[in-house]
């Protein structure tokens, strides 16, 4: 704990001590509500609008908190708290202070946390609480040791250091191979574990000079890692172009970095196919049009003449031919062992921002919906996995689909017909009657080989028959 933390916990103990000398029970009580009432009176002036690092619903973390929750290394107010397991990290933050002040030589400790002191009130407001609790000096030095270590970390990562660097550390090394650097890089993404991005901006601006210069420089370190190329989306098409997207994505205003990843992913899906449908659809349509793929899955789909492939510029398309396949093109996802984590928390943040986002704004949430509409079975993962709609690096069909089960099931937004063009061409495709004839039988006969050999035998049989009454009548 620092020492400006030490002073203020202790002063705080002795306040209360004080207040709470000789009165009974029912006074501490009221004394705590006092307290909590005082809390909510500064809560009640803070701009909720400014808010975007959230607590997870409760609903949400319940179901695996481990997805959420911090496991390594703390970051902002939500779990600065965290007990022994996050705490042995300090020591790490106060060496990445150590050395982002060899890059300002210029300026000392008190001279650093003053400059993140100043930024305060814009710290406080972003955060759903507002950290009421901590005062403004130990707000100061939290973020300065947090925004320190965060960009430390990444630049060792990017091989930013020199070998001198990196000889004396444990935490800031070159790549990201190793179990420590991949836990840090998974709780950084959590979304109770952000800080503002425009803290660690201010911390290049010091070094930099000019904001343009952070701005681009922070985009050439982060483009160095999956996490910021779109991930788990494949983003093959924009392989040359991800710093400058990154560095277009911080300048529109992205909040933190899980809200950066938002934007990367949101931006591919939306808008890098002008000529595909558009997702962008009114919610004030009438829902009993929103048609869904519930029933239609990955198999069924297949046995109507649909084929499905792997699209690599994030279009969602679906191409009706009248003879021959028909072709569903669905973007590349890939499935390791930080899809659930990154997608979960992704999620949470659609979920806490509805109210004030755009139709674009949710559409991953749709389309792990719309994944998980076509998964009925393992049939149908191992059939989107052969099609390398899903890249799998880890676990068996079966657990991928529990997987995208269980990230459907965190969606409780309200269906806004983001794929209304796509999925209403498939859904009459599969309806209309030959289609459907065709798709029965294949369930039917072709998925059951004993029915196959059963039916040519009885073809055969009756072949013969009519071969062998042809003939005899020919002979008398």
């Amino acid at each position: 704990m620092t020492q400006p933390e030490i002073l203020h916990n202790q002063g705080a103990k002795g306040f209360v001590e004080l207040q709470r000398e000789g009165k009974d029970g029912a006074e501490s009580w009221l004394f705590r509500v006092q307290k909590r009432f005082e809390s909510r009176q500064y809560k009640m002036f803070q701009p909720t609008s400014n808010v975007s690092i959230y607590r997870v619903p409760e609903s949400m973390r319940a179901s695996k908190p481990q997805a959420y929750v911090p496991l390594i290394v703390s970051f902002g107010f939500y779990h600065h708290k965290g007990g022994q397991q996050l705490s042995v990290m300090d020591d790490h933050k106060l060496e990445a202070v150590e050395r982002t002040l060899k890059r300002l030589n210029h300026m000392d400790i008190y001279m650093l946390t003053t400059e993140i002191e100043m930024l305060e009130e814009r710290i406080r407001v972003c955060y759903q609480d507002s950290a009421v609790e901590y005062d403004r000096e130990t707000v100061a030095w939290m973020l300065t040791m947090d925004a320190c270590f965060i960009l430390e970390f990444f630049r060792a990562l990017s091989k930013e250091m020199s070998n001198e660097e990196q000889s004396f550390s444990l935490i800031f090394q070159r790549g990201d191979g190793n179990a420590i650097s991949r836990a840090i890089k998974r709780d950084i993404i959590k979304l109770e574990n952000q800080i503002p991005l425009f803290v660690l901006i201010h911390l290049l601006q010091l070094e930099l000079k000019t904001h343009e210069k952070a701005v681009s420089k922070l985009a050439t370190i982060l483009s160095h890692f999956q996490e910021f190329k779109g991930f788990p989306f494949s983003l093959e098409v924009w392989e040359h172009q991800i710093p400058w997207k990154i560095e277009e994505h911080i300048r529109k205003g992205a909040s933190h970095l899980l809200d950066l990843c938002r934007m990367l992913i949101s931006d591919f899906l939306t808008h890098s196919h002008p000529h595909s449908p558009s997702f962008a659809v009114s919610v004030s349509k009438n829902q009993n049009n929103n048609e869904k793929l519930s029933k239609l899955s990955a198999e069924l789909l297949r046995n109507v003449g649909i084929s499905f492939k792997p699209s690599v510029d994030g279009k969602l398309l679906f191409e009706n031919r009248r003879f021959g396949s028909s072709y569903f093109f669905l973007p590349k996802i890939i499935v390791g062992d930080d899809t659930e984590t990154i997608l979960r928390n992704l999620i949470a943040f659609d979920e806490c921002q509805r109210c004030r986002s755009s139709p674009e704004a949710t559409i991953i949430s749709q389309y792990i919906g719309l994944i998980d509409d076509l998964i009925d079975s393992e049939k149908d993962v191992a059939l989107l996995r052969n099609q390398e709609i899903i890249i799998s690096l880890m676990g068996r069909d079966n657990e991928i689909g529990s997987m995208f089960h269980d990230l459907d099931r965190e969606v409780s937004i309200q269906p806004i017909e983001q794929f209304e063009v796509v999925v209403k061409q498939i859904t009459d495709h599969y309806h209309s009657a030959l289609n459907l004839w065709i798709g029965q039988f294949k369930e039917e006969y072709c998925s059951r080989p004993w029915y196959i050999v059963s039916l040519l035998v009885a073809i055969l049989v009756l072949g013969m028959t009519a071969m062998q009454t042809y003939f005899g009548s020919k002979v008398n």
